[in-house]
């Protein structure tokens, strides 16, 4: 059976195992998708197929790509070229998808990664600040003295510490219980 004819079985008979075919056919195609990925994906490679096979899954299955350009309509009553014109837009849009798909996962991965290094320098800062403070004033200090110390509200102070989980040494206090 070919591609175009699953399309029109979904189109005139609602047939939903057509869905699954389509959605099988374009799965099969992500990882000719993701080549230009592999280099720099690395750990995120899994991640990059998962999330391309939920885009195409769920433009699929929920029937989406039939809203494009009175597609129903086309597959009903269109002539062959029609179809193969549909199908071959079909394949654009979800290669295009995808590719949407793994620059954002990219752009939060990035994010993430600088979140995560900002908050480890933080950490370090305050740690060599409170071993500083301690090697000059003989004890640990308060949250809020070393604030004062490094020039950072106790708020950071405290976010840091969360973050690390409470792996900041020399500061004599306890964190606030959560609300």
């Amino acid at each position: 059976m070919t591609d175009i004819t699953l399309l029109m079985r979904v189109v005139e008979d609602d047939d939903t195992q057509a869905l699954y075919e389509i959605t099988d056919i374009y799965l099969e195609q992500i990882e000719e998708w993701i080549k230009p990925y592999k280099k720099e994906a690395k750990d995120d490679l899994e991640d990059f197929t998962q999330e391309c096979a939920l885009v195409i899954s769920e433009h699929i299955l929920t029937k989406a790509f039939l809203e494009k350009n009175d597609r129903i309509n086309i597959i009903k009553t269109g002539a062959m070229q029609d179809l193969e014109a549909i199908y071959e837009e079909l394949s654009y849009d979800l290669k295009e998808m995808c590719k949407n798909a793994i620059e954002e996962l990219k752009r939060q991965s990035d994010s993430s990664k600088k979140t995560f290094e900002k908050m480890a320098a933080m950490v370090n800062v305050i740690n060599e600040g409170a071993q500083r403070f301690k090697e000059e004033f003989y004890m640990e200090p308060t949250p809020d003295q070393l604030a004062s110390y490094i020039g950072v509200t106790q708020d950071d102070i405290i976010e840091a510490m969360e973050a690390s989980g409470y792996t900041i040494t020399g500061i004599d206090f306890d964190l606030p219980e959560k609300i």
